[in-house]
């Protein structure tokens, strides 16, 4: 009996120093959860430019680690985070989606669902806010333009004013004079 129980004993003992050796990391695999760590790092210390840059490259670099459905994660949420200088709306929707593909959980499909809508209802928000700007420049221009054309207008109008009066006056004074001629015509 301590034989057989020696025998599975030096077994387990192999088997679980075997198995240390199947599921050794890949360099790539030790990268990526360097990198992770990093980013984490960054992120509790408020620099999310960066953080979500170091998730990025994990997300890009490491498809095949065990960090990268975090990785994906964290980069579609801090790019969309409106405190992060860096924010993106293209690639916090371009990683969202991808996480959407990954998860199962019921509750956080339904919370992405709404971050998803958002940030599509932002970038579209966003397109009007730009066309709007480009109306609102084209309409300015305009009205500089027409303001130069009335105030041309109105110096115009001034100077063809200030001409008539004179031509007025000037009439005027003909007019007296060949009252008075006239006038010398007829007294014999």
């Amino acid at each position: 009996m301590s034989r057989i129980i020696s025998l599975v004993v030096c077994t387990c003992t192999w088997f679980l120093g075997c198995s240390g050796a199947f599921e050794s990391e890949t360099p790539a695999t030790t990268k990526a959860r360097q990198q992770i760590g990093v980013a984490q790092s960054l992120e509790s210390a408020g620099n999310l430019r960066e953080a979500a840059h170091e998730y990025l490259m994990v997300a890009e670099g490491y498809p095949m680690s065990d960090v990268w459905p975090l990785a994906v994660r964290k980069t579609g949420v801090l790019y969309a985070r409106p405190q992060n200088p860096a924010r993106n709306d293209s690639i916090a929707l371009r990683w969202l989606n991808v996480y959407d593909v990954l998860t199962t959980d019921p509750g956080e499909k339904d919370l992405l669902q709404e971050v998803l809508s958002a940030l599509n209802w932002n970038r579209a928000l966003s397109a009007e806010g730009r066309r709007q700007e480009g109306v609102i420049d084209s309409l300015s221009e305009t009205v500089r333009r027409l303001t130069s054309m009335l105030a041309s207008r109105a110096r115009e109008n001034d100077e063809l004013n200030t001409q008539l009066r004179k031509t007025s006056e000037e009439l005027k004074k003909l007019k007296e004079i060949d009252v008075r001629t006239s006038r010398k015509r007829r007294v014999p």
